[in-house]
């Protein structure tokens, strides 16, 4: 018991500081808050983008990494420099890659005169990539939700 009280006691004994020769000051130690965690993981829009880049496998000279339509009368139309065999050029890779990161955002908010959010990625890629351009637009889906870690039959709302 009475180690329990010497123990109690100490706990409130006021700490003892080095003193500063100098000053004659004692030298209490500044406890610095950690820095914040901030996760790095990339979100599931950035995993959407960096799996559609994977499978398009297009010409970098279109700056173009979501091979992308030239659609006249639309946005991308003031955005693109130019077309080639029907696919937009942008000046810049970072121009290109913003277009399809807001392709996907508007498709999957509800600001697309095409795809709706409530689009799975099945039905998303079959209007993205059609099998009448020579896609696998099945294979596709299947293969973005694997990036993603989604399942094919995820509503393209939910990934941003």
């Amino acid at each position: 018991m009475i180690n329990f009280i010497k123990w109690l006691f100490n706990l409130f004994k006021p700490m003892e500081h080095p003193i500063d020769n100098a000053t004659g000051q004692p030298i209490i130690p500044i406890r610095t808050p950690e820095a914040p965690v901030v996760s790095t993981l990339p979100t599931k829009l950035e995993l959407w983008c960096k799996a559609a880049i994977m499978m398009e496998g297009a010409n970098p000279a279109n700056h173009n990494p979501g091979n992308i339509r030239f659609a006249p009368n639309t946005w991308m139309e003031k955005i693109a420099i130019g077309q080639n065999h029907g696919f937009c050029i942008f000046p810049t890779y970072a121009v290109g890659y913003n277009v399809l990161r807001q392709i996907f955002i508007n498709a999957a908010t509800g600001k697309s005169k095409i795809y709706h959010p409530n689009d799975t990625l099945y039905q998303f890629y079959a209007k993205y990539a059609p099998n009448s351009d020579g896609n696998d637009s099945k294979h596709y889906a299947e293969v973005v939700a694997s990036v993603i870690g989604v399942s094919p039959n995820t509503m393209i709302k939910t990934l941003v």
